[in-house]
Parts: structure tokens; sequence; C-alpha cells
């Protein structure tokens, strides 16, 4: 690197603050030597003296030939110790064979690097989403979805998964962490609520590992991301390792005695298991929340809307004799109200306007108790139906159009769009024959399988 600068007569001595100060500029800018004396161990230590007055500290050495000058920096920013220890670095690089203005450079280049680096750290910590943030958007997606369990699903996550792990990095949850959730429900034997919590929160996870490669996440008005690579409760076993699986169902003589028993329940509570049983085990819930508009009293059918059931299908089911005995009974108590089942008390959720299955349940629990009965679930009435309704010669697919069970493969997904409608009238005038032979005490007979 060359320089023209012209240099002013080498002073002897070694630079002294005083002596800097007392420089004086010229009309030209001119380079103040230090002298080469022995106890100089900075030789090619000077000063740049401009017009202006700046006075900066340079190092004149040679490397591969050239000439080269290594800014120190300005007096009096830096002062003549700092500025003659920064020579001696240089000085020191030059004896182990390297340059010391490549050298500057490259450190420059380093720190540019790491401050890049801590902006971009900085950044995606910004960005990087908590439990919190995931448990958000695994809702609203639930929402999206039509997703029916939501209300549950929000439940579990604000109540038992936020206030443990919620203000923390979706990304640095462990197996730990999870732990840390589910221990409560091991110390309080609630262990299948524990199970529910923890597929929750692997679902949750799941979502939160594809949510960054989404086109969703792309346009998030945040760019949150949660950069998680693993799940962290795939290793994490289930507080209750096998659940039971529902096996309680009614014989004939069984379903008898519990419709029998059901007129001592008050109105209109007892219609409710009665009327699962009249529609053929219809889903528990699709029946609680049922509203009268739903029902074609002249053509005898019943419309489940999309929105309500479990597949997002529209479902008709035929009603039976029985089935519109007991609507036309139930209409005189519930009619004045859109729904069949209207809750009947205040409960802290507003927007429930029918009655909870869990009050069924109850209600059911208590009169099998009460009369000797097998203990029984409304998801057992529905089993019972199932059961029955194989017992007496109804082919499977037929069920399962009567259950509006979803199709398996493509072809019943796509394809299959013809309703069945006159198969399952069919059936469930044939459930409807055997279930009131049931009810009235009459003796079953033998029924063939092609009946």
């Amino acid at each position: 690197m060359q320089d023209k600068t012209p240099a002013k007569t080498q002073d002897r001595g070694i630079f002294t603050t005083r002596e800097i100060r007392n420089l004086v500029p010229e009309d030209k800018p001119y380079r103040h030597w230090e002298g080469s004396g022995r106890d100089n161990d900075t030789p090619g230590f000077h000063l740049r003296v401009s017009p202006g007055g700046t006075k900066a500290f340079y190092l004149f050495y040679r490397f591969n030939g050239r000439h080269c000058y290594l800014p120190l920096g300005k007096f009096p920013h830096i002062s003549l110790k700092d500025a003659r220890e920064r020579a001696r670095e240089a000085l020191a690089e030059l004896a182990k064979g390297l340059d010391p203005i490549e050298e500057r450079k490259r450190q420059r280049d380093e720190q540019e690097e790491q401050r890049l680096q801590r902006i971009e750290a900085e950044k995606r910590e910004r960005s990087t989403g908590t439990v919190a943030d995931l448990a958000e958007l695994y809702l609203k997606d639930l929402e999206e979805r039509g997703r029916k369990t939501i209300k549950q699903v929000a439940y579990q996550l604000t109540s038992a998964v936020l206030p443990a792990i919620g203000k923390k990095k979706a990304q640095d949850i462990t197996p730990d962490d999870i732990l840390t959730v589910l221990a409560p429900f091991v110390e309080r034997k609630a262990l299948i609520r524990g199970n529910r919590v923890r597929s929750i929160m692997a679902s949750m996870f799941t979502f939160g590992m594809r949510w960054d490669h989404s086109p969703k996440a792309k346009l998030h008005p945040e760019r949150l991301l949660f950069h998680i690579t693993t799940n962290p409760v795939s290793i994490v076993e289930k507080p209750q390792k096998k659940e039971a699986v529902g096996e309680t169902e009614l014989n004939w003589v069984e379903i008898r005695d519990f419709w029998l028993a059901l007129d001592d329940v008050p109105m209109p509570t007892c219609f409710a298991p009665k009327l699962l049983l009249a529609v053929g085990g219809q889903r528990v819930g699709e029946v609680l929340n049922a509203a009268w508009e739903e029902f074609d009293i002249d053509n005898a059918q019943w419309e489940i809307p999309g929105a309500r059931t479990k597949n997002g299908q529209t479902h008709l089911v035929p009603l039976t004799k029985t089935a519109l005995e007991l609507l036309e009974a139930l209409q005189k108590h519930t009619g004045s109200s859109p729904y069949l089942f209207p809750k009947t008390r205040h409960y802290h959720d507003e927007s429930k306007h029918t009655m909870f299955v869990s009050s069924v349940a109850r209600v059911i629990r208590e009169l099998c108790k009460e009369k000797g009965l097998k203990p029984l679930s409304p998801r057992d009435i529905r089993r019972t139906c199932k059961t029955r309704m194989a017992e007496i010669g109804i082919e499977k697919e037929i069920r399962d159009k009567l259950h509006n069970h979803a199709g398996r493969d493509v072809a019943d997904r796509h394809y299959d769009k013809w309703g069945y409608w006159p198969e399952k009238q069919r059936a469930m005038a044939k459930w409807d024959r055997r279930l009131r032979k049931a009810i009235s005490g009459e003796p079953a007979k033998v029924v063939a399988i092609n009946e």
C-alpha cells in the first residue's frame, strides 16, 4: 500500500503526549515519525497530521514487498499508550507471517458476521412462538376444520397445559415438560383424563411441526414459526397404558326392563334414552342437540345437518312408529323451545342451549343403581342397538349407513353417493318391530338371517 504523504524530519526520541499535542498542522498533510532508538519496540510507529489538524496514529511495515500503512486510531480519541499497544499487536502478527491489515479486515468481517447472526437470532427469538401461541393457532385450525370437540380441547389446554408450559417457547419443550403437565393427573389417579390431555398435546405439537412449512405460516402477519423438529410427546407413555374398551350392551329382556324403568324418570329427561333406542342408536350428542326444525313428521324422517354430524355429512334417519310416538309426547313438554331437550337450568357455558350428555349419563347411572339394572351409559345404548341389529339380521353395510359411519375407502367417500334410503327404511322398520315386541314383553322368536 503506497502513500505519497511526505515525512517530516524524524524525531529521534520516543513520542510523548505533550509532543503530540504540540504538533502544528501545515498546508499539506505530513507524517511525524518516532525515533528508532533502542527503547523503541514499535518501529514504523508514527503520526499523520492533516491540514485540518487531525492527528492519526499509523504503523508502517513491509509485507511481501509492499509498503503498508495500518491505521491505529485518531488522537486524542485513542491515547498514545493504547495506540502503541495496537502497534505491538500488529507487529506480533507480522512476526507470525500475517498481514495486520488483512487480519483487521478478517476481524471486521467476523464481527459483521457475528452482528448479523445476533440480529437474525433476535429476529428468530421474536418470531418463535410459545406454547400459548401454538395452542391458539391449533384451536383456530380445529375451528376451521369444523371439529366438534374444540370446546373440550380448549378447556384441557387452558386448565392443564398452558398454566404449566404456556410461556415457554414451543421448540424448547422436552419430554420432561410433558411429564410435568401429566404428573398431577397421575397423582390424583385421573388417568383417563391424563390420556386425553396427552393425546391433545401430541396432536398440537404435530400441528406445530407442520405449521412452519404451511402456506398459512407465510401469510401470518407476524411470520410466527415454531422450529419444532421432534414431537416431545411421542416418547412419553400414557398415564394409563391400556384403557378398558366399552363392552356393555343389553339383551332384549334388559332393554324391556330399562325402558319400563325410565317411566320413573322426570320429564323430559326420560325421553332421551328411549329416543336413542327408537332411532336405532344414533350418536348421543346428535340426539340431545337436535332441533325441532330437523324433523319432517309427515314424511317420517330426521335430517341431521352436516354441521352437527361427526363426519360432516348430512345424515337422514327414517323415523319409526315408536320414534314418532315419542316425538309427539315430547313435543307437549318442550315444543315451545326450538330444541327437543333444552337445558333446564343455568350453566357456565351460555352458548350451550341443550341438555348435557353428562346430565343424561348421571340420570341413567342413578336409575340403574336404584332399580338394580345393569350399569349403563348413553354410549352403551348405541352399542346395544348395533349389536341387536346384527342379531336380527340387518347387514353390516346397512347398519353402518344407519349410524352414519364414514366410508373406509375412496369409493365410499367420493364416488358412492347413493343414500340407501329405501334400505335404511326397511332396516329401521325391522328394528322397530323387534323393539316393540321386546318392550311389550312378547316372547322373542328365532329370526332368520335373511328376514
